[in-house]
């Protein structure tokens, strides 16, 4: 009966085998509860982090943006002048706006500003020098590594043990070991600057245990001790100390040759952080008048479009009248090729039209301003027409005193230089002075009179010290060399990585120069050619009223003169962003500007802890160093304003010698200007001789100022084609 019920139990176990096959299986439970609701069958998900951040009033508070579908702002114009435009951005400018990916030309703005939506992590605000400062790399990190160290322990403990006694030790050890234990200490450690380190600790043990064999049950030990170290060869000296942060020997651990972390590599890098802000802002005032001058061109662009098909539309007009009159140069292929070029300037202008919005939301950008507001900005500032001079050698001197990228670059070398000195310390082996001196106390009570622990300590009955050198090193010192050798290496790379600089400094300041030359001497050769241009219109004009001469030849005279007014504008501007180019690349162009950098408020609660620590600093005993002072770091504060910007409105400053106090230096004497050169001013064109009706009734002058209550940009798009045309 044993066997069928085995055999059974067998043939139901290989039935339940085969039924469920090799497939793994899920457990089964009897109560399942809720189910698996909580279960989630995938790692990842997109979501949204829980972070709320309010958005700017210039993002919620904007209207839709200006285009050739709605050209027509809500508000009177936004008349703007550059100084205007500075001021607004650097006030705006928490986070360094830039222009990256926008380009311009004659053709128009083209690109949309994209730099922090793609580099937003890489991006300058004014927080990064106290970012820097504050951080692990900053000065008071540094600092931290000599403030006083304190630490404290209290540990108790109960216990109770077998004991292996027997006969006559019973009365010394009982069968049972019981004890309570207590411990309490603390110590004070603190690094110098000279590498020596200090500590000084107590300790107080309470102990009591079932042993007749102490005097007594309960007892209390008291320590304390003062001990010293200082070393001698590595780490030894004021020098490492502040270059590489206290030095610990391998005796008791700490920094090795590739780890430097001392206050004068800090405070270099906070330096360096300060000339690449210094840096972000100059490119951003670069920036800001890019856009201003821009936007200016964008203006004289649209109304050179518009003046061109204000003329071609006049053409169009009289030769559509003899197309319908059957009268000579009337025919279908003159009519057709007409409205062909009126077409084709149309187009220009909506081209246009469209490049000034794009221009004006670019100015918004870098200035902080929402995209539309229902105003438009109009530049109110005309472009420098003054041919302006300036000297090379004093520009490059210059240059080469005052680049914020030469000084960066100079302290990095700086940085390496430091690094070399203490790299080399480190090839000494490890030989510190120690000293120590203990005091010992023991008594049934902790402070009572008669036998207090204390009161043994204080008596000085017991005590010990001790004194004596400590030594190690590593054989062949590999590492410590090889350091030694990447810092030489490192040091002459930075330097020849300076001369490199100084030479592409040198010739970007060519370029700069070449091309304020050439935009001057081609601002030139287009005007004559504007002039040109549209004399030759009128007498075409009148040449072709009066049969002599062809349409086509009048169209491409037309086309001829939009082109010349185009190319002539846009050189102006280019001219003068030649100018602020060469303050650029002269590092004069916050200067120009009436930029100056300094050091924002403090809270009030950090003056007066400041001047607290330095009364008690004052107050305190100077210790001499002697030899062991660092060398000079610093030459002391750039100077920001180092001359006097020219009335003239060249921006060029007055001469000095810039070995003392570096300044721009262009020629302010027998300034030459353009030759009847017109002032650049939205909607009007200068012109030199009678000209026909597309173009302005009269010439403007030097003085007058833009009147953009006549430029209806709601306007410009509308379709003026000849009457009685379908």
């Amino acid at each position: 009966m044993r066997w069928n019920h085995l055999s059974a139990g067998c043939l139901l176990v290989a039935g339940v085998v085969l039924g469920t096959g090799c497939r793994p299986q899920q457990p089964f439970y009897i109560s399942q509860g809720n189910g698996v609701k909580h279960y989630i069958d995938k790692v990842t998900e997109i979501e949204y982090p829980d972070v709320t951040i309010p958005s700017l009033d210039e993002v919620s508070r904007g209207k839709a943006p200006l285009t050739i579908d709605n050209p027509k702002p809500d508000l009177p114009p936004f008349e703007l002048t550059l100084q205007q435009a500075v001021q607004y951005g650097l006030a705006n400018s928490t986070v360094i706006r830039s222009l990256t990916g926008v380009s311009y030309s004659a053709a128009g703005t083209g690109g949309v500003p994209s730099q922090l939506l793609n580099y937003g992590s890489a991006a300058t605000t004014i927080y990064n020098p106290a970012l820097v400062e504050s951080g692990a790399s900053g000065v008071e990190a540094a600092l931290s590594a000599f403030d006083a160290q304190y630490q404290a322990s209290l540990i108790g403990g109960k216990s109770k043990t077998p004991n292996n006694a027997n006969g006559i030790w019973d009365q010394y050890y009982p069968e049972e070991l019981k004890s309570d234990t207590a411990s309490f200490s603390n110590s004070i450690t603190k690094n110098n600057a000279t590498g020596g380190q200090v500590s000084v600790s107590t300790s107080l043990d309470y102990s009591w245990q079932n042993q007749t064999s102490r005097k007594w049950p309960s007892a209390y030990e008291a320590e304390m001790s003062l001990s010293f170290r200082q070393p001698l060869l590595r780490g030894a000296g004021v020098d490492i100390n502040r270059i590489a942060g206290p030095t610990s020997t391998t005796f008791r651990g700490g920094a090795g040759p590739y780890s430097l972390g001392g206050v004068i590599l800090a405070r270099i890098n906070t330096d360096v952080q300060l000339v690449e802000f210094e840096k972000s802002v100059r490119d951003y005032v670069a920036d800001v008048e890019k856009g201003y001058w821009n936007l200016y061109f964008a203006y004289r662009n649209l109304e050179a479009s518009l003046t061109g098909r204000d003329a071609s539309l006049q053409t169009w007009r009289q030769v559509y009248a003899r197309y319908v009159n059957l009268a000579k140069g009337g025919a279908a292929q003159d009519e057709a090729q007409a409205r062909q070029q009126y077409w084709q300037f149309d187009a220009s202008v909506a081209q246009a039209q469209s490049s000034l919005y794009r221009s004006e939301r670019n100015l918004r950008y870098i200035i902080g301003l929402t995209a539309t507001d229902g105003r438009l900005i109009c530049p109110t500032d005309k472009p420098g027409s003054a041919k302006v001079e300036f000297d090379w050698f004093d520009a490059l001197a210059e240059a080469i005193v005052r680049s914020p990228e030469l000084r960066k670059q100079k302290w990095e070398v700086k940085r390496a230089e430091y690094q070399l000195i203490a790299t080399k310390n480190f090839v000494l082996p490890n030989l510190d002075f120690v000293a120590g001196y203990n005091w010992y106390g023991m008594g049934r009570d902790m402070l009572d009179e008669r036998s207090s622990a204390f009161n043994s300590l204080l008596s000085d009955e017991f005590n010990g010290g001790s004194a004596g050198l400590q030594y190690s090193q590593t054989f062949g010192f590999r590492k410590e060399q090889a350091a030694v050798r990447y810092q030489q290496l490192n040091l002459v790379h930075l330097r020849k990585i300076y001369q490199e600089m100084e030479l592409e400094l040198q010739h970007q300041l060519a370029g700069a120069f070449d091309d304020l030359v050439t935009n001057y001497a081609v601002a030139l050769k287009n005007y004559q050619r504007t002039n040109a241009a549209r004399a030759e219109v009128t007498a075409l004009n009148a040449a072709y009223n009066h049969g002599s001469t062809t349409l086509d030849v009048l169209l491409l005279a037309q086309r001829r003169l939009a082109e010349a007014e185009i190319e002539y504008y846009r050189n102006i501007v280019d001219y003068n962003l030649s100018i602020m180019e060469i303050h650029r690349r002269k590092n004069s162009l916050l200067e120009y500007n009436g930029v100056h950098l300094a050091e924002g408020a403090w809270p009030e609660k950090a003056y007066f802890d400041a001047l607290r620590r330095a009364q008690s600093r004052a107050a305190g005993r100077v210790i001499n160093y002697g030899f062991t002072r660092p060398d000079v770091i610093s030459r002391g504060p750039v100077l920001q304003e180092t001359g006097s910007i020219a009335s003239n409105g060249t921006g060029a400053a007055a001469t000095t010698n810039p070995t003392l106090a570096p300044a721009p230096a262009p020629s302010t004497q027998n300034q030459e200007k353009v030759p009847a050169l017109p002032p650049v001013q939205v909607p009007a064109i200068p012109e030199a001789t009678p000209a026909p009706a597309a173009t302005p009734a009269a010439p403007l002058t030097a003085n007058t100022s833009p009147n953009y209550s006549d430029f209806d940009l709601g306007n410009v798009g509308l379709n003026s084609q000849p009457a009685g045309y379908r």
